[in-house]
């Protein structure tokens, strides 16, 4: 059953990414989009077909966050670090395919792999942040002096 951190999380993420993808390919992006119109739909036709951008979207973070707490280990941020790297990480070679199979600049390819993972190495630690227990935060590791007895 799926739990009040995991739906917190999920909104959390996907908020993240709505606003994140906006940003990036939405703002940022778009000169390098400008330079291969013809590979792209139009502004209007991308209005029209939103809900189903939104819907991807939806799916990717609620596949995301399911997989994030099913190997859930709370080891703090640096798990969903991890998590969000080796995630944005199995994009990087289906951007490179892209490149030999759509007309589009080499720039662009490579702005997509730096988005993905900087942008699912922050979805991680979203996730992290959010699943993080009162415990992880308070518990020191023990130091070796601690763990040996003295001579």
């Amino acid at each position: 059953m799926l739990k009040g951190r995991f739906w917190i999380g999920f909104v959390g993420v996907f908020g993240f990414l709505f606003i994140f993808n906006w940003l990036v390919h939405g703002v940022f992006l778009k000169g390098l989009y400008a330079q291969s119109p013809n590979v792209w739909r139009t502004d209007a036709d991308m209005r029209g077909l939103f809900h189903w951008l939104a819907l991807s979207q939806i799916i990717f973070s609620f596949i995301f966050c399911l997989i994030f707490t099913k190997g859930y280990e709370n080891r703090g941020t640096a798990e969903g670090v991890r998590y969000g790297f080796l995630i944005g990480a199995l994009f990087v070679p289906m951007n490179l395919g892209w490149y030999a199979i759509l007309p589009i600049p080499i720039t662009l390819v490579f702005a997509w792999i730096m988005t993905v993972l900087v942008e699912y190495t922050l979805a991680g630690m979203i996730l992290a942040v959010i699943y993080k227990t009162p415990e992880a935060v308070a518990k020191p590791s023990p130091s070796s002096d601690e763990t040996q007895p003295l001579p």
